[in-house]
This record gives structure tokens, sequence and C-alpha cells, in this order.
């Protein structure tokens, strides 16, 4: 890399690192949420309209997740592949790019992995969201009645 390419990939680093931070805070909210309202609309008796308000909350909460991390995970994939062309451009010379990252074939099994919890966490997040939906329909019908 030569002239501003190595700010270019820094400046592009950061942004990366900045969304997958917020990948692991999204996952944190997550957790942190439903270790709350769980508990509050299976194992309380609470009134029948708080657990309903919290069941309606948990649909957007997840809702609103689940969005966040489908578009981070489309930028963060972005950052990857201009990051992995700045690391080619100079490959093909004799005094080359010495580090590879980006443009390692193990760093892109990795991140293609069923493990990774950018893939993991979304099945979980429409499991929740099908969790929440459950809950508001049964609360709501006793709320009807």
């Amino acid at each position: 890399m030569r002239n501003g390419e190595p700010n270019m990939y820094t400046g592009l680093a950061t942004l990366r690192n900045g969304h997958v931070q917020g990948q692991w805070s999204r996952l944190q909210l997550f957790l942190a949420f439903n270790a709350i309202a769980i508990p509050i609309v299976i194992a309380t008796e609470q009134s029948v309209l708080i657990k309903t308000l919290v069941s309606g909350a948990g649909i957007l909460i997840h809702y609103t997740l689940l969005l966040g991390a489908v578009r981070a995970n489309e930028w963060i994939e972005f950052w990857d592949k201009k990051m992995a062309a700045l690391e080619r451009l100079d490959g093909k010379k004799k005094n080359g790019t010495r580090v590879r990252v980006f443009s390692d074939e193990t760093f892109t099994l990795r991140r293609v992995s069923k493990f990774s919890t950018r893939f993991s966490f979304i099945p979980l997040a429409i499991l929740a969201i099908g969790f929440w939906i459950v809950e508001i329909i049964y609360n709501a019908q006793l709320l009807i009645r």
C-alpha cells in the first residue's frame, strides 16, 4: 500500500470494528432484556396488562435488534471486502503485502462459519420474536375476556 492507502485501511478497520462492537452490544441487550422480561411474563403474578405490554415491547425490541443485526452484517461484509482489496493491491510485487488478514483464506473460513455469533444471533432473535408473539396473543386474549 502506498500514499493514503494505509490511512484508508485504518479508517475502514475502525468502521468495521464499530459495527462488530455494535453487534456485541445488540447481543448483550437481547440477553439482558430476556433475562428480565421472560420471568415477568411467565413466572410472576403480574397483571395481564403488564404482561401484554412487556410482550409488545419484546416484539418491538427484538424486531429492531434483528434488523440492526442483518444490516450490520451487510456493512461488516462490505468493510471486509474493501480491506481485502487494499491488502491485495501490492500482492504481485516482490516486496508486496507482508501481512494478510482480511484477504487470508483462514479469515474467510472463520467469517462464514455457521457458529459465528452474527449467524447464530439471527435465528435466535427470530425465535425470540416468535416467543413474544405467542405471549402477546395469549395475554391479549386474557385481557379481552
